[in-house]
């Protein structure tokens, strides 16, 4: 199983930046578009659909636990041809967010079960470099948009 982690402190309140990861409305400004469909409930589903190259693509999966402010985690299957939707193939993300001194730590950790496909870039890029420390867009993205609601 693939375990990545990706972080960012953002210059805002935990419950600026909790409502910013958790509104359909704001979900869709930081996500490139995605619709989020879900109410939070540990148990529930969640579904996100984004406009792809003349389609839409589709994710699903379930809601894990929420801890408002704290933390969130939920499965989520990405359709692959070679991957049957079956739980033990869903990846699972989780959000957690560190209050630090008035600014917000937010470190988003997924697992991947799923097996790496040949010649993909994903494939190519399984070992992380040391040297690498670009920021994950949507994360820079969602800092921006949750600093400017201050």
């Amino acid at each position: 199983m693939r375990v990545t982690r990706s972080a960012v402190t953002i210059a805002a309140p935990r419950e600026t930046v909790w409502t910013v990861l958790t509104d359909p409305s704001y979900v869709k400004r930081w996500q490139c578009g995605t619709d989020l469909i879900t109410d939070w409930s540990a148990g529930g589903p969640i579904r996100l659909a984004t406009a792809w190259d003349g389609g839409t693509v589709e994710q699903w999966g379930t809601v894990l636990e929420v801890r408002p402010p704290e933390l969130l985690r939920h499965t989520l299957h990405s359709p692959r041809p070679d991957v049957p939707d079956r739980p033990g193939q869903h990846v699972t993300t989780t959000y957690t967010l560190v209050d630090r001194d008035g600014l917000t730590e937010l470190t988003v950790t997924r697992e991947d079960p799923r097996p790496l496909l040949p010649g993909t870039l994903a494939a190519a890029c399984d070992e992380p470099d040391p040297e690498d420390d670009d920021e994950d867009p949507l994360l820079t993205a969602l800092r921006a948009l949750a600093e400017s609601l201050l």
